[in-house]
């Protein structure tokens, strides 16, 4: 990392949260200009959400898959 970067860092740290994540947004849309990588993710959402539509069956309930995590837990914690 040569010293112009750091000293940026260094005045980086001094930010708030939200000036941090508005500095990281700004500097990541200078990275993809053309907005490539929030196009893929919106892909990739619909994709996800016509599989469950499709295949509605192959979803687990929320508070299901909790309690199933907690059962392997304790059967875990016998052994």
């Amino acid at each position: 990392m040569n010293q112009a970067v750091k000293a940026l860092f260094k005045d980086a740290q001094r930010l708030s949260q939200s000036e941090r994540q508005e500095l990281t947004e700004l500097l990541l849309d200078t990275l993809e200009p053309d907005g490539s990588i929030e196009k893929t993710w919106v892909e990739e959402a619909h994709a996800r959400w016509s599989d469950h539509v499709a295949a509605p069956s192959g979803a687990t309930d929320a508070f299901e898959a909790i309690e199933t995590v907690r059962g392997n837990l304790k059967t875990s914690g016998d052994k």
